[in-house]
């Protein structure tokens, strides 16, 4: 399992990005984001023997309700160490497991 992800469109910001990116990867429409926080406007650089790219972790606060037979989340799980612990056990991506460590520190040093 992954988060959902894409590449920046280009002349779009990294919320508009993620915006299109949450709806093409899980059908959910805007109109069911409250808010959007970019953890690291400048990005984290992934460097590799082929390319180099930025990752940008965005943080999408949904309006409640899941129940919304559009949207496939492909799970939900609680913020508490059992949660996370399966949360952990089931990503396979390595950058998918950064952006979660850093949206924890974020959580718990800051409130956010």
């Amino acid at each position: 399992m992954d988060f959902p992800g894409g590449r920046i469109i280009e002349d779009k910001s990294i919320k508009d990005s993620a915006l299109a990116i949450l709806g093409r990867e899980l059908g959910v429409s805007a109109e069911r984001i409250e808010d959007m926080q970019v953890m690291d406007s400048q990005g984290w650089p992934i460097n590799s023997s082929f390319s180099n790219q930025k990752l940008f972790g965005v943080i999408a606060y949904m309006s409640s309700g899941l129940d919304d037979s559009s949207a496939d989340t492909g799970g939900c799980f609680s913020i508490n160490p059992e949660g996370i612990s399966d949360l952990l056990a089931r990503i396979d991506c390595a950058q998918c497991r950064l952006v979660l460590f850093h949206y924890l520190f974020l959580k718990y040093s800051y409130g956010l």
